[in-house]
């Protein structure tokens, strides 16, 4: 293909920025970050509503959406990676530590050295915080599937070890795709992904 046909590629392709009020989850509002409803919707496409949604990423975020598929609130702190590149910054003798996306077999918990405390402090935090939220969510929806995805997402859902839960790294781009669906279906193409309406 040479440069000419590239260019007239592109010249077809059309670029469409999606908003939250395209995406089909009702009860979100203004700030609600669009990748966090993206993966609720995503997961909601592969299991069906209610679902919860840990996305380990740059940000550790928990979004829930109850059985009607109307968010239900979340939250939101610094994952892994950023709270010890925090610690390294803001501090004057702490070690840069580094997490293995896989890093199973958890580190002791009981550390003997500064890195391996870092790690340990927040690996257990975290994990502690988002069981904490699971299991709350569980009691109000105790057959809701628990998605995980982000980088850190893998190794929060092994080390939870958690009934009924599942990783996948794609479900904002499912999201995407469900969204597209809902878009064609609108228009009188396709049925909607697993029962989803605007």
């Amino acid at each position: 293909m040479g440069q000419s046909d590239r260019l007239q590629n592109r010249q077809r392709c059309q670029v469409h920025h999606l908003t939250l009020a395209e995406v089909p989850l009702a009860g979100t509002y203004e700030t609600l970050g669009l990748d966090r409803a993206l993966a609720l919707v995503g997961a909601a496409r592969r299991v069906g509503w209610p679902v919860l949604a840990v996305d380990g990423g740059t940000a550790l975020t928990i979004s829930a959406a109850d059985a009607a598929g109307r968010f239900a609130g979340g939250a939101i702190w610094p994952g892994l990676s950023l709270q010890g590149r925090s610690l390294h910054q803001a501090t004057a003798a702490l070690p840069l530590v580094t997490f293995e996306h896989s890093q199973l077999p958890l580190p002791e918990r009981w550390a003997t050295s500064t890195g391996d405390a870092i790690c340990s402090g927040i690996l257990y935090s975290a994990i502690a915080a988002v069981r904490d939220y699971c299991l709350d969510w569980r009691l109000r929806y105790p057959n809701s599937p628990i998605a995980f995805l982000g980088g850190d997402g893998q190794l929060l859902q092994q080390a939870l070890a958690l009934g009924n839960s599942y990783c996948d790294p794609t479900l904002v781009l499912q999201g995407i795709a469900a969204c597209r669906e809902l878009n064609r279906t609108e228009r009188g193409g396709f049925e909607p992904p697993n029962g989803l309406t605007r």
